[in-house]
């Protein structure tokens, strides 16, 4: 069956939404869908068959609760386990959704500044090293003030923050902020906008079974480390 009845009874929707959405793109998991008839704030809904990217948006969805996010994170609007449908021209197969905002890519923004693409990689590069060197997998790495003031020039201030903030909820950032899954926000800048696989130090492994529905599966997903941000 197709997943876009499933989704809007999930989310609310009127019927008909996801069939007249526009297709952003899609990957190995899944696709994403801009509503048009939604605002920005609520604006795309993203359909992975991925346990760990619905892992960890429920990780941040819990955050919520108890208090505001970072502004440097995509701000998050539900997640719903659809059971087994199909996205058009893919298989069957348990997928989940995820309603969030609408986000453009940062790198139109950031080359306004002045800054050339490969300085821009330099830049998240040493942001990810500097977020070894936080979580002691690494000796040596730029200062916090470093990097700090080369995120400043382009308004990523809030990217930073909001790596450090995920870090001390027992979400690690590490390895993979990289540009195109950095967005822009007008009100903020740079922002964290795709959710990958994620690892909390909250007993991840028993969430990742409530979600995926199958023990040691997270281990299995291409390979993948479970320490992840952003895929």
């Amino acid at each position: 069956m197709g997943c876009g009845p499933a989704v809007e009874k999930a989310f609310g929707l009127r019927a008909g939404s996801i069939r007249r959405a526009k297709k952003l793109g899609c990957g190995y998991y899944g696709c994403a869908y801009l509503l048009p008839a939604q605002p920005a704030e609520r604006g795309v809904v993203k359909v992975t068959s991925d346990p760990l990217e619905a892992n960890a948006v429920m990780a941040l969805s819990k955050l919520k609760k108890k208090g505001p996010l970072p502004a440097g994170v995509l701000r998050i609007h539900g997640v719903r386990e659809l059971g087994k449908c199909a996205v058009a021209g893919r298989d069957v197969r348990t997928l989940w959704a995820i309603w969030r905002e609408e986000l453009d890519d940062a790198w139109p923004e950031v080359r306004k500044r002045g800054m050339k693409l490969s300085e821009f990689d330099a830049l998240l590069d040493g942001l990810s090293d500097y977020m070894e060197v936080k979580t002691g997998r690494a000796a040596f790495g730029p200062t916090r003030r470093e990097i700090q003031e080369r995120l400043a020039a382009i308004r990523g201030v809030a990217l930073l923050e909001t790596c450090e903030w995920l870090l001390r909820h027992g979400l690690f950032a590490l390895d993979v902020v990289k540009p195109d899954n950095i967005g822009w926000r007008p009100d903020t800048g740079l922002v964290i906008r795709d959710i990958g696989a994620t690892e909390a130090r909250h007993d991840v492994r028993k969430e990742i079974s409530r979600v995926g529905g199958a023990s040691g599966h997270a281990g299995r997903v291409r390979g993948r480390r479970l320490v992840r941000l952003l895929s």
